[in-house]
């Protein structure tokens, strides 16, 4: 699988680490393509980017109300295992990896979801009382 600009896949965390670049902070991940290619995606810790990259770690399954951030650097496997999905953009003419922080529905939409899940028969959709938010 050759990962060009505007894919979108599933990656697996391979490992990470916590690097400074510049004056700013940033989780870097390596991650594993579903078809083996191997690249990066980095999430930026600033006072800008607090909120997302919040999410962003969320997303990759770290809860940074649980853990330390130096627990990523200490073990840089912490996290292996664990996909996340990207989206591949182009940056200076490059592609560049990053965590696609926009599918995924938040929780609220999530429990909605599930329980039009559960209503639904198998040999035909129960209506659901409440209007999906979608």
């Amino acid at each position: 699988m050759s990962v060009e600009i505007g894919d979108t896949f599933k990656a697996k965390i391979q490992s990470h680490s916590i690097r400074e670049i510049g004056d700013k902070e940033a989780v870097i991940f390596v991650l594993e393509t579903p078809g083996g290619d191997f690249g990066q995606a980095a999430v930026w810790i600033s006072e800008r980017a607090m909120g997302m990259a919040r999410k962003a770690l969320r997303i990759a399954g770290f809860d940074v109300d649980k853990h330390e951030l130096s627990i990523l650097a200490e073990d840089r496997t912490f996290l292996a295992g664990n996909f996340v999905p990207i989206v591949v953009d182009e940056y200076k003419e490059k592609p560049q990896w990053r965590i696609d922080m926009d599918n995924v529905p938040p929780k609220g939409k999530l429990s909605k979801l599930t329980a039009a899940l559960r209503a639904a028969k198998q040999d035909g959709e129960t209506p659901v009382e409440e209007p999906l938010p979608f």
